[in-house]
């Protein structure tokens, strides 16, 4: 995907290893954030990412550059919470323990 983009474009793989319920209900959660992974090989896409995600009220892990991207897909991830990661959701310490 990512060789499609034009020179230039910053890409991040970032947003889809919760499922909707949790992206709704664990935002800021009283118990400690929970994390969103992302993935990319661009430091200015992970600077802007990582704000985007504080401010969704989760902490990112960066789980990798680009070639961990399968890590956070729903059907082979084991970064996903509906994938591997059996329906938990993952505090900072936990996520970088499972990277």
């Amino acid at each position: 995907m990512a060789d499609l983009l034009p020179d230039g474009a910053h890409f991040v793989k970032a947003f889809g290893t919760l499922g909707a319920d949790a992206l709704g209900s664990a935002a800021n959660r009283p118990s400690g954030r929970a994390v969103l992974f992302y993935a990319t090989d661009d430091d200015a896409a992970a600077e802007t990412v990582e704000r985007l995600i504080r401010v969704a009220g989760f902490d990112p892990v960066k789980a990798g550059g680009i070639e961990a991207a399968g890590r956070l897909e729903l059907m082979r991830g084991d970064l996903h919470q509906n994938g591997g990661l059996g329906g938990r959701l993952l505090n900072a310490d936990e996520a970088r323990a499972s990277l």
